[in-house]
């Protein structure tokens, strides 16, 4: 005789579900403008930052005194929203980020 048994009662067995978080970025209104932070019409106030004192929305760009590209970022209303990447002297890539604005 074969016996088969269960660790748990079927009538009161919950399946639990993983929470799958949405990590998309919707970057589709920001404009493909791009800007260097060396620009005199670049500011930065309260981490919001400014081009002509309105909220920017584009590409914004910094690089190194040797001509390589030092930061890359991707601004929405004057927040850091999307692709984020930073570079060493060199051109490597150091930091390679997605940001959300929540």
């Amino acid at each position: 005789m074969v016996a088969i048994s269960s660790c748990t009662n079927s009538s009161t067995a919950t399946t639990k579900l993983a929470q799958v978080k949405d990590y998309t970025i919707d970057t589709t209104g920001i404009p493909h403008d791009t800007v260097l932070v060396s620009d005199e019409r670049v500011s930065v106030v309260n981490g919001i930052y400014l081009v002509n004192n309105q909220k920017y929305s584009g590409i914004l760009k910094e690089f190194y005194p040797n001509g390589t590209i030092k930061t890359y970022a991707s601004l929405y209303q004057g927040m850091l929203h999307g692709l984020y990447k930073s570079f060493t002297k060199m051109g490597i890539l150091m930091k390679y980020d997605c940001i959300r604005i929540t």
